[in-house]
């Protein structure tokens, strides 16, 4: 048996088959084809297929942070195998006005009386297996796609501490359960996938300076999300490779390591440390703006998310940095006996009780000036024992 339709709406053919109750909230005109194969003797189904068009339109969904986004055009093509009891989507493409998805999946579990009728035995569970993929998603627009309830932790920290530039592509994998009455999801049994993305600016720790213009890929899943920027911008330093990792995104509370490859200005690496409230350069003596010179090193930090501010504390009451460079043509001004060169930057604290460590290498470069002489330390390599 085969039908064709015409400016018809998902909700149409919602009627027909329950089973397509999902695609609901696509508010868009569709056309193309349905078609069953039916046994002649009995009257039970023995399989199906849908091939659908659509026009523009919106996409609504009470998990959407809007409550819909607009869809310029959409096409779904989808069979069902009622021996196997499964449904497959072989595809479900969207241009959602600017970014585009594909999504392609099969849903198990599903008896022909419940594709047909809407009818489920009291134990059915429905089985999930999605792969999607997102283009062209730009950064600033991720809040408005991203539905609140999948992975919200990480939808949090994402939406809040990355904005500008451009997702190229998202790749996402994911296997869950589903209750047979409301859908709702009972068990998320898999999760994860990879983005690659392009001038973004990520907030890794307010009011630090964020990275800027970063360029790189990503892996994720439920729990844990990792960054690898291959260039990008902090202050005046160049990034050339590191890595973000962020854990624990299934609680409430996550943990940050960061570390960067950096290049360029020594000036600009030590205003990142002592950049209020932290300050670590002016705590051995330092001050930035006195020291000329390049460095190529690497600049790490690790700390926890804002449950610190959540309590009352500060939200830098446990933070600890590193700093590793390698130096060329390094002249201080100033007008006292300094120490420079110092390789390792540490602070650490619990509680109220704060005690702060600054611990240098003990093969730290020690040289004295003075605000009349200008004397240059080249070529000096210190690596930490940490």
């Amino acid at each position: 048996m085969n039908l064709s339709l015409a400016d018809w709406e998902i909700a149409k053919l919602q009627h027909m088959m329950p089973a397509l109750s999902p695609l609901g909230g696509l508010r868009v005109p569709i056309g193309g084809t349905v078609e069953f194969a039916l046994d002649t003797e009995n009257g039970e189904l023995q399989g199906a297929r849908v091939d659908l068009n659509s026009g523009a339109g919106t996409l609504v969904d009470p998990s959407l942070s809007a409550g819909a986004v607009p869809v310029e055009s959409a096409s779904l093509s989808a069979s069902y195998d009622p021996a196997a009891a499964t449904l497959t989507l072989h595809k479900l493409a969207l241009d959602l006005a600017g970014p585009s998805a594909s999504v392609s999946g099969t849903v198990g579990g599903l008896a022909p009386d419940w594709l047909w009728r809407g009818i489920a035995s009291e134990d059915a569970v429905l089985t999930v297996a999605i792969d999607a993929e997102v283009s062209a998603m730009p950064a600033n627009d991720l809040a408005r796609f991203w539905p609140t309830p999948l992975a919200s932790n990480a939808r949090a920290w994402v939406t809040t501490n990355i904005r500008d530039g451009v997702i190229d592509e998202a790749r996402l994998t994911s296997k869950l359960r589903a209750s047979r009455d409301s859908l709702d999801v009972t068990a998320l049994d898999a999760f994860g996938g990879s983005l690659r993305m392009r001038g973004l600016t990520v907030d890794y720790k307010r009011p630090l300076p964020p990275v800027l213009k970063v360029d790189g890929s990503a892996t994720f899943d439920g729990a844990h999300m990792e960054l690898f920027p291959t260039s990008g911008a902090l202050k005046g330093q160049r990034i050339t490779g590191g890595k973000i990792i962020i854990t624990d995104l299934d609680k409430a509370d996550q943990y940050i390591d960061i570390k960067l490859d950096v290049s360029g200005p020594l000036r600009d690496a030590l205003e990142v440390i002592d950049a209020k409230p932290l300050r670590y350069a002016h705590e051995v003596g330092i001050d930035p703006a006195a020291v000329d010179g390049s460095a190529d090193g690497r600049l790490a930090f690790k700390f926890s998310s804002s449950s610190a501010q959540r309590s009352g504390k500060s939200p830098f009451s446990r933070i600890s940095i590193r700093v590793i460079c390698a130096f060329a043509s390094i002249a201080v001004r100033c007008r006292s006996m300094v120490t420079v060169g110092l390789a390792v930057f540490r602070r650490r604290s619990a509680g109220s009780n704060i005690s702060d460590r600054v611990m240098a290498s003990a093969v730290a470069i020690r040289r004295a000036v003075n605000l009349t002489t200008r004397r240059a330390v080249d070529s000096a390599s210190i690596y930490p024992e940490m």
